[in-house]
């Protein structure tokens, strides 16, 4: 949904939270030793422009006990939608259909794109992860992952639209992502940058594979009364093809990335609560010339245990923008252009979630919602999750 300054003051609240909860100034009486916590909730960035990069993913910084294993699954559901031309009706829903072409984002009094960058995305992203970890020595824990991925034009659209309109959100302004003037549960991916297509497709696909992650986690300071757990994390993305054709360009660089991240988390209140604060960098090899070359992530989250079977989470993800903030002159001209409406800052996400014990299975359900930004975020996600010990 739009910008509101009473989230980011929630963000520096929280954060501020955190520093005074990890400082030596609180009686060490308060804080719990080591729980075996469920962990925050493994939901990654699902902006559809990011789904072809490695990206952070929360994690618990606690490591499987050596010669243990997991196997984990999830699906996610993204509904995204993005017209960056939606204030000036030009894009309407006959024109959509018939297929945009380059010429639709030109701007009749300057015969140029409007502000270098311009997006049309309808989309409904299907994310299914297969993940397997592994407990080895000296604290550390080794992983791989490994999504099917489909675009499609979804279901989501219309029932985001009556929360929208049941939040006082107006489908037909840039806070309601102009969604009430396109056509509801099309698929339709464009964008485009000084007047050529990076993506250009109207065509849906089903399950694809998408590239597997490498992850390495070393738990370097094991959580007492007072110390929290920490621990470092490095992630690799391994490119399995180029990906130059149709659809694995659309969920693939085909080139490797690379993620550093530190990772947080100190018990408190008998262990009934467990914060996080964890973070770190992706660096992005093939980002080329049109996305930045690498991602800064923030990321806070609660845990509430009402019982050891049981986790109720809160989480916030902060994540600098896949887009540059400006984009290189056009030919003939010797003016740089402001990427289009805030497509470079940065975007917050909140997500609520629950995980639960069932037969020795831990199950987890939840959603996240953009809360900062209309224009370089999904929407609105929903997620399933099921982890089996080996």
């Amino acid at each position: 949904m739009g910008v509101n300054i009473k989230f980011r003051l929630l963000f520096n609240t929280f954060l501020l939270l955190k520093v005074f909860l990890f400082s030596f100034l609180i009686p060490s009486s308060i804080f719990g030793q080591a729980p075996l916590s469920l962990g925050p909730i493994p939901v990654r960035n699902q902006f559809p422009i990011s789904l072809r990069f490695l990206n952070f993913t929360p994690d618990t910084p606690r490591p499987l006990a050596e010669g243990t294993g997991q196997i984990s699954y999830q699906l996610a559901i993204g509904n995204s939608f993005i017209n960056t031309r939606g204030d000036s009706g030009d894009l309407n829903p006959e024109l959509v259909s018939s297929g945009l072409e380059e010429g639709d984002f030109i701007l009749q009094e300057t015969g140029q794109p409007r502000n270098g960058y311009n997006l049309y995305i309808d989309v409904e992203t299907y994310r299914h992860l297969f993940k397997i970890k592994m407990g080895t020595p000296f604290e550390t824990e080794i992983s791989v992952e490994w999504p099917l991925i489909g675009f499609t034009g979804g279901f989501l659209d219309r029932p985001i639209e009556v929360v929208h309109e049941m939040t006082g959100v107006d489908n037909n302004a840039e806070d309601g992502g102009f969604r009430s003037k396109s056509d509801r549960n099309r698929f339709d991916y464009y964008l485009i940058r000084n007047n050529q297509f990076i993506f250009n497709s109207q065509k849906p696909f089903d399950l694809q594979l998408g590239d597997p992650v490498f992850d390495l986690k070393w738990n370097f300071l094991q959580e007492s009364k007072l110390a929290p757990n920490m621990s470092l994390k490095l992630s690799y993305k391994f490119p399995w093809d180029s990906a130059e054709h149709y659809p694995r360009n659309l969920i693939s660089s085909g080139h490797p990335d690379y993620g550093v991240y530190f990772l947080f988390s100190k018990s408190f209140f008998e262990n009934k609560w467990i914060g996080y604060w964890e973070g770190g960098e992706t660096f992005l090899e093939a980002s080329g010339k049109n996305f930045k070359n690498s991602l800064k992530h923030a990321f806070l989250a609660i845990e509430y245990h009402p019982n050891p079977e049981q986790s109720w989470l809160i989480q916030w993800a902060h994540q600098s923008s896949i887009f540059p903030s400006k984009s290189p002159p056009l030919d003939g001209t010797i003016r740089e252009y402001v990427v289009d409406r805030g497509l470079g800052q940065a975007t917050d996400v909140l997500t609520l979630g629950v995980k639960q014990i069932f037969a020795s299975q831990v199950y987890y359900v939840g959603f996240s919602e953009d809360v900062t930004q209309t224009r370089n975020e999904v929407d609105f996600l929903l997620f399933f999750g099921m982890e089996w010990q080996l």
